[in-house]
């Protein structure tokens, strides 16, 4: 995640929440993600949208 590579870390924490699916700090990192994600996506659209 330090390096922004957003993919990989998703990933990582996917496994890890296949391994522990209650793991609060797992949870948290992965809507962090997924918040990061859906806000490049947005950027993204906003440049075609205008």
């Amino acid at each position: 995640m330090v390096k922004n590579e957003l993919e990989k870390t998703a990933s990582y924490v996917d496994i890890g929440l296949r391994i522990d699916p209650k793991n609060q700090a797992l949870l948290s990192l992965r809507q962090f993600v997924q918040n990061k994600q859906s806000g490049f996506v947005n950027t993204i659209k906003s440049f075609f949208s205008g």
